[in-house]
């Protein structure tokens, strides 16, 4: 599946993805070189930030799984998977230059522990890393039926969190938990909040202009979809 170019405009600054993460989340490793110091500033180049981001494997390897997914979600370099249009690309630059990630489609807790992270920090910025990486079929692999059920809920949470009005949601945020809504819907997954079930059969064309980037936060469509999260069958 390949997302419209309005999709991957994502705020990529420091003072939106960098902050932390769920408490109970903590990475045993601590990016002395990152976005925001003077030391990242300095450095030449996109591979150089890319080396200086990885970890080894024998670190990644004594990580229990919460510990590998929180070092995988505080990942430095996050323009590697959220600058590129196709998934595919995205799954493809991450393994190949993070070992933390490489490690962590080997566990196999993996999924539940994903999950997990993103129950808990579903207001965080750094979720939209796990939205990217959701649309390829091999990362989607890893979670199990009822793991896909929580997050298609996690997602159906986040949309209607734009009814609040909610600064920290874009509309590629909207676009993208629309597809991640639809994707669990179309594999018959049963997608509740508050008791009520969403009810797939009514969605149909209401997600043609939400998924193309046609559209701001007050369009038609979005309400329309809204309308449709927020009510029983």
């Amino acid at each position: 599946m390949l997302l419209s170019g309005a999709m991957v405009l994502f705020s990529l600054s420091a003072a939106g993805l960098f902050q932390r993460s769920d408490s109970k989340w903590k990475s045993l490793h601590q990016w002395k070189i990152k976005p925001g110091t003077t030391e990242w500033a300095r450095l030449p180049g996109h591979a150089e930030k890319v080396a200086v981001s990885d970890i080894s494997k024998a670190e990644a390897s004594r990580m229990v799984t919460r510990e590998l997914v929180a070092t995988v979600m505080e990942y430095p370099m996050t323009t590697l998977v959220l600058a590129h249009e196709n998934p595919k690309t995205s799954f493809d630059e991450f393994h190949e230059n993070f070992y933390g990630f490489k490690e962590l489609l080997m566990r196999v807790d993996a999924g539940a522990n994903l999950t997990a992270w993103m129950e808990d920090n579903s207001d965080s910025p750094r979720i939209r890393i796990l939205d990217k990486l959701l649309l390829d079929s091999r990362f989607l692999s890893v979670f199990s039926l009822n793991c896909l059920t929580r997050i298609g809920n996690v997602a159906l949470h986040r949309l209607r969190e734009l009814r609040k009005d909610n600064p920290g949601m874009t509309v590629s945020d909207v676009q993208i938990c629309s597809v991640i809504v639809k994707m669990m819907t179309e594999r018959d997954l049963v997608l509740t909040h508050g008791g009520r079930k969403l009810d797939k059969s009514k969605l149909s064309g209401d997600w043609v202009a939400l998924t193309t980037g046609n559209h701001s936060r007050d369009d038609d469509a979005v309400l329309t979809v809204m309308h449709y999260a927020n009510h029983a069958d």
